[in-house]
């Protein structure tokens, strides 16, 4: 496998956004083109999202209106690439579950009491019952969405009404990583 570094510099106006779509040129697929033929064989952008954030021209543009579900749809997307054909198990500790991804510098008290830990073959089942299961808890007291009534069954729409986490599980099921249906056995 040969590793190329490449700085690239366009100007954006003449593309429909940067990922690959079916009906539009996108910077992705002229990407691709060009780079398989430099190379000799077909070369697929990941897809990361982080040319967004970095293009000093502002060519590209993402749509923050699906911009939730969309990275839901990629996380599932990018754990199919890891695991696919390969063997995997898989660990979840619903312990001190934050309002806010683990990846904030800040955290806030905990939605729900500890629930422990969840394992499966299956990433997808893993998730969802992990999600059913916190949905089910009572709220703590203290945390963020102890007064919320809108969604009291949904503790993560009360937290972020502006996503779904159902998107991610979904996706992966109509992708195949997994399934959302699951036996939760407890030990």
């Amino acid at each position: 496998m040969r590793n190329i570094a490449l700085i690239l510099m366009y100007n954006g106006t003449a593309y429909h956004g940067w990922q690959v779509q079916k009906t539009e040129v996108t910077v992705a697929q002229t990407l691709e083109r060009g780079l398989s033929m430099v190379c000799g064989e077909p070369i697929k952008c990941t897809g990361c999202g982080r040319c967004i954030n970095v293009c000093p021209m502002h060519a590209i543009h993402a749509d923050y209106a699906i911009a939730n579900e969309l990275l839901n749809c990629k996380i599932a997307e990018y754990a199919k690439a890891v695991v696919d054909g390969r063997p995997s198990f898989h660990i979840a500790l619903a312990l001190d579950v934050s309002p806010c991804c683990d990846c904030h510098n800040f955290s806030d008290v905990p939605i729900v009491p500890n629930l422990g830990m969840f394992a499966s073959f299956d990433p997808v089942a893993l998730d969802t019952a992990c999600a059913d299961m916190i949905n089910v808890q009572p709220v703590n007291q203290n945390s963020v969405i102890a007064h919320e009534h809108e969604h009291p069954h949904d503790h993560f729409t009360a937290v972020h009404p502006d996503t779904d986490w159902r998107a991610a599980v979904e996706h992966g099921e109509a992708i195949g990583l997994g399934t959302t249906h699951y036996e939760l056995v407890t030990v």
